[in-house]
């Protein structure tokens, strides 16, 4: 069987998730291909698409929460059909490419490579598989064309079912991340090797790629009765403007690529709640408080989770300290949010996606 994996790079969650099928199916020896629909498309749309989010949550978050609300929302499917319309308009090279390959199986983690795979679905009779990468679902992942939904939760499938989608092709596999969060590691010696202390209350601080929010009143909050591990990703600005709190207990870090060790020598997370990251704090099974909440889909990831007892959305940053010292002083409250995360997690959600694609996609 020859398998595409698609993704868009619409943030980085996507690609992510599809990588890790990837390796997945890498492991099992199939023949399988990976592939950034946008690297089918004309380079003006490829930069509107994959930057255009990041622009208008930084500069007009009015807007994106306008545009979320009017897309999913909508009882009409003509904004959709628009949106489909232009997509196909830019992605020619895409439909060639799968005319080309003639690939068995599509397993898809964006709504565009989905729809844009659909479009060729019957004609190469091709099995479309639609990985869900967010607890949420907006409108834009329905496709009728989709053989089978992969989602990350239960609270996942209940929204699906009660849009309408038939419940026997949606399965719940969790959203797939990278096979190394899935492991255990000694805290005692990986805190050594990241030259840490093993004896403070540590707090990992994802400040996401934009570095929004109120991130320093958080750390000058925090940094007295905690060790901080801050990672800062790209945004070499906000590294710089961090570099000059004095602290013991503050670690900064720039781009990693050992998040999973960061956790696991963690005691909480501070996180915006984006898909990944709250299914890799899952299968670490650590607490989550989430800031700086993008409307949309990273609102409705924090909800379920809270209201699933193993996050809380931070309101008010001026609250962030005495909220930290409830989960530090009360063992019993920690342990909680620790097993309530954990009982949501797929460690193997990468395998079971790739099982469940495999089999009869109507079973």
């Amino acid at each position: 069987m020859k398998i595409l994996i698609v993704y868009a790079t619409a943030g980085a969650g996507h690609k992510k998730a599809a990588e890790a099928v990837y390796q997945a199916a890498k492991q099992k020896k199939l023949d399988v291909k990976i592939i950034d629909i946008l690297d089918y498309a004309n380079p003006f749309f490829k930069y509107l698409y994959s930057c255009g989010y990041i622009f208008l949550i930084k500069n007009f978050s009015f807007l994106w929460r306008l545009i979320f609300y009017i897309t999913h929302h909508s009882r009409s499917t003509l904004i959709r059909k628009i949106i489909a319309f232009f997509d196909s308009l830019n992605c020619g090279r895409y439909f060639d490419f799968l005319r080309q390959e003639r690939f068995d199986l599509v397993i898809s983690t964006h709504f565009m490579s989905t729809e844009m795979t659909s479009r060729l679905k019957d004609d190469l009779a091709m099995r479309l598989v639609n990985v869900v990468t967010d607890y949420g679902v907006h409108r834009l992942w329905l496709n009728l064309k989709t053989d089978k939904y992969l989602v990350a939760s239960n609270f996942t499938r209940d929204i699906l079912v009660s849009y309408g989608i038939a419940e026997n092709i949606i399965s719940v596999t969790g959203i797939p991340i990278d096979s190394k969060f899935s492991q255990n590691y000694d805290r005692v010696e990986l805190s050594e090797k990241l030259g840490v202390s093993n004896n403070l209350f540590t707090i990992l601080i994802m400040t996401g790629a934009i570095g929004m929010g109120p991130i320093r009143e958080i750390i000058e909050a925090l940094k007295n009765d905690n060790q901080l591990l801050v990672v800062c990703g790209s945004n070499k600005r906000l590294y710089a403007q961090l570099e000059n709190i004095s602290s013991p207990n503050l670690k900064l870090f720039a781009l990693v690529d050992n998040v999973y060790e960061l956790m696991s020598v963690s005691d909480l997370i501070i996180t915006k709640p984006g898909g990944m990251s709250v299914s890799e704090s899952l299968t670490k099974s650590l607490p989550m408080i989430f800031f700086s909440i993008i409307p949309g889909q990273e609102l409705v990831n924090a909800e379920i989770i809270q209201e699933s007892g193993a996050g809380i959305i931070l309101k008010d940053a001026g609250k962030i300290k005495d909220l930290v010292a409830e989960f530090r002083n009360n063992k019993e409250k920690l342990l909680n949010f620790k097993n309530n995360a954990g009982s949501l997690s797929h460690p193997d959600a990468a395998v079971k996606i790739l099982d469940v694609s495999l089999a009869n996609p109507a079973s």
